[in-house]
């Protein structure tokens, strides 16, 4: 091991910064900028590794809307040192010119970098004694803006006492234009190319788009829209950018030589076209300085999006700007650490303070930041499907958007609101709605939970035009535009300011007048499958509300009784349609089928959604999960295709494996039941469907526990009776109802907890 893999252990300095030593040989690994950029921002997603400069990709949105093609980690660690950011320095000498490249593979034992790692911002830094130079990069992503973006700074320092001429070439290799999807890149990159183009306008801002829409079909489209590349010195004067790589890099289409940058930069922009067509292009600026000792030179880069070209030069001077460069970026850290100060802890331990911060800021990427809007109406912002670069499996979405929200998983979502309850208890039961809604009769739940949004029901519409005309708005455009669509707030808000050109102290009053007399709507997808355990962290939001409002037991699990059931497109399989013998064994490869067209939740013969209390749901939760125990007992089975959390166990379910883990879950959401058996007055009222299904599966039950009946003979009945069941309630239920008493609700309930 070379000394300079014998540095320190990572530290936190006096600045609040993760420090990593000689960052680029220690082993690989892949992380994230926050991805937030406030309730009025655009969020940017950009992930980050430690090779290189570090940025290996940034987009908005998801993945097809990346402006660094996205690269899962493997790969990732090897691109990112040419893909990436880039910076060559020319040292001017009478004798000879040397060029060099920091944070390139290339290093000395003289060489020293590091990176630090803060909320919203990066900085690495190489300190070279070779030649006495050292080069600070610093990103961060744009808070509070209209549009989204990636902020850049490069810094030369002269450490050396004497004089440095040298020319700087600075930026990112390789771009690919708006209009591009990834994953046909990757599939076609050579054919896309042929859309491709980079340009740079009057007033020296590039921008890069495709030239016209990419499909095969005879309506061809213009692409409008656009990514965009400013850059600046100390000066605050506009750098002219270069956005044809062959202009550096001349015949190396490797991108490791810049082969051109021999020459001096008034040659390199004589040769420096306006446009670059049919190329995947760069984004590069160039700027020449005299270093006295102890002198620096910097330049100041943004690359983004913005909704029109219009709005880049509405911007362009604002942009132009080192105090606003400066301020956003102390920006974005304080908005992170005004939501870690949700959870403010002072010990002895101020690395463990810093510690449960940083938890608290995982899980609002996870499970998003709660707002409250209207009276009494919960919005979540800033969540986000993990689809880092080690989970490249996984497709994330953020909404380009004010209050951006993203899609997630059922189970992440859930498990990383449960502490929500006590930091935000105006959150209410905003979760335990949610999280047990979406349970269908089937006792599964849909995997992909996008997000809010809202409509409002043609009976309001005077009420809108009331909302309207206290706030002097006359514009039957805006009427028209929510009267008679779905919304998220983000859109909401995007349309007001932009229609109606009002501050935002006046918008977000009318945005809660409005959403006050708007109904919900909840977005979620069927997604891949049914996983075994999701319902299983429904009971801790149940239990963290009743820690903070124990005097609403009643109110919450027997008052309300507005909860629904969700019904995804997609069934079980009964048993005699998924079991197969494969090589002498049984398996159970293919355990769903499609329904076809079904509604979002489940109606009654009258057309009605179907609603009961919250009590009712655990119950016949905890009932048909009771109903799926294995052939011995012992185990949930995966009778649905998916095991737990741990998806390296997706073998299981083919081998109709099953899951203990959630049997102690189930035990301890029926001893849940138990408790509060006395709230009960009378009975439950459950769908005739159901009811029928209780009072067999009470009377096998109880010659199972009886020895009347073999276990084994118990599991194939009431597995058949599982199966019928759900075969009723496919697409809707009848609606009739009838009352299981008290005492046989406890009966039933005592021998599944006794089995």
């Amino acid at each position: 091991m070379d000394k300079n893999s014998r540095s320190k252990a990572d530290y936190i300095d006096e600045s609040g910064f993760y420090v990593i030593e000689n960052y680029d040989i220690k082993p690989p690994f892949a992380s994230f900028l926050s991805g937030v950029a406030g309730i009025e921002g655009i969020p940017m997603w950009s992930f980050y590794v430690n090779r290189g400069q570090v940025i290996s990709s940034i987009g908005i949105k998801d993945k097809n809307n990346c402006i660094m093609e996205f690269f899962p980690a493997n790969e990732a660690y090897k691109m990112v040192t040419t893909n990436g950011f880039r910076t060559f320095i020319k040292i001017i000498s009478d004798n000879s010119n040397i060029i060099i490249e920091p944070f390139s593979v290339s290093r000395s034992e003289n060489i020293k970098r590091i990176l630090k790692i803060k909320n919203n911002e990066l900085r690495i830094i190489e300190i070279n004694k070779d030649i006495n130079l050292e080069i600070e990069v610093k990103y961060f992503t744009i808070p509070n803006e209209k549009f989204a973006a990636l902020g850049r700074e490069l810094r030369i320092i002269n450490k050396s006492n004497i004089v440095r001429n040298i020319e700087v070439l600075d930026g990112l290799a390789a771009i690919l234009p708006y209009g591009s999807n990834n994953k046909d890149y990757k599939e076609i990159g050579n054919t896309l190319r042929s859309w491709m183009q980079g340009e740079i306008k009057e007033n020296n801002v590039a921008i890069y788009n495709l030239r016209s829409s990419t499909g095969d079909t005879t309506k061809v489209e213009m692409v409008n829209n656009a990514y965009f590349y400013i850059a600046f010195d100390d000066s605050e004067k506009v750098l002219k950018p270069i956005v044809d790589p062959e202009n550096i890099f001349g015949y190396d289409t490797s991108l490791v030589n810049p082969f051109k940058f021999k020459n001096s930069v008034e040659k390199l922009f004589e040769s420096n076209e306006n446009i670059c067509y049919n190329k995947v292009p760069c984004a590069f600026s160039a700027k020449q300085a005299v270093l006295m000792e102890k002198e620096e030179v910097k330049i100041h880069s943004y690359i983004g999006y913005m909704n029109s070209i219009n709005e880049v030069d509405d911007n362009l001077n604002k942009l132009l700007s080192k105090k606003y460069f400066n301020e956003k970026i102390i920006e974005s850290n304080k908005l992170i650490d005004s939501i870690a100060e949700h959870v403010h802890t002072v010990t002895n331990y101020s690395l463990f303070d810093e510690y449960i911060k940083q938890c608290y800021i995982d899980n609002v990427l996870r499970g998003g930041y709660p707002l409250k809007i209207g009276k009494d109406k919960v919005y979540y912002v800033y969540s986000r499907k993990h689809g880092d670069l080690e989970r490249d499996y996984n497709f994330f979405s953020i909404e380009p958007n004010f209050y951006s929200q993203g899609n997630g998983n059922f189970r992440d979502i859930n498990q990383n609101r449960r502490m929500d309850i006590y930091i935000h208890p105006f959150t209410n039961k905003e979760n335990i709605k949610l999280f047990n809604n979406l349970i269908q009769l089937d006792g599964y739940n849909p995997l992909v939970i996008k997000g809010k949004k809202f409509y409002i029901d043609k009976r309001r519409k005077a009420s809108i035009i009331s909302i309207l005309k206290k706030y002097e708005i006359k514009n039957e455009d805006i009427l028209n535009s929510i009267h008679n669509n779905e919304f998220t707030l983000g859109e909401l808000y995007s349309y007001i300011l932009k229609e109606q050109n009002l501050s935002s102290d006046k918008i977000r009053p009318l945005i809660d007048e409005i959403i006050d007399i708007c109904e919900e709507k909840i977005e979620a997808d069927f997604g891949e499958g049914f996983w075994i355990d999701h319902w299983t962290y429904n009971l801790d939001l149940i239990e963290e509300y009743l820690d903070v409002y124990p005097d609403k037991l009643k109110e919450l699990l027997i008052d309300d009784m507005e909860y629904k059931f969700y019904n995804s497109p997609e069934h079980v399989l009964p048993r005699s349609e998924k079991y197969i013998i494969d090589n002498n064994t049984i398996r159970q490869y293919v355990a769903l089928n499609k329904k076809g067209n079904v509604n979002q939740w489940i109606y009654n013969k009258e057309g009605k959604i179907y609603k009961t209390n919250l009590i009712t749901k655990l119950f016949m939760l905890t009932t048909i999960k009771f109903m799926t125990l294995d052939v011995m007992g012992f185990g949930i089975e995966m009778e649905a295709g998916k095991p737990g959390w741990n998806d390296a166990m997706n073998g299981l379910p083919g081998l109709i494996g099953s899951s203990f883990a959630e049997t102690a879950e189930l035990k301890r959401l029926a001893c849940f039941i138990k408790e509060n058996i006395n709230l009960i007055e009378n009975g439950l009222k459950l769908p005739v469907e159901f009811y029928d299904v209780v009072k067999k599966l009470t009377d096998n039950l109880s010659k199972n526990l009886n020895d009347i009946l073999p276990q084994s003979q118990y599991w194939d009945i009431i597995s058949n009776i599982r199966e019928d069941y759900r075969e009723k309630v496919k697409y809707s239920i009848d609606g009739t109802e009838k009352i299981l008493y008290k005492d046989d609700i406890e009966k039933i309930v005592d021998k599944i907890i006794q089995k």
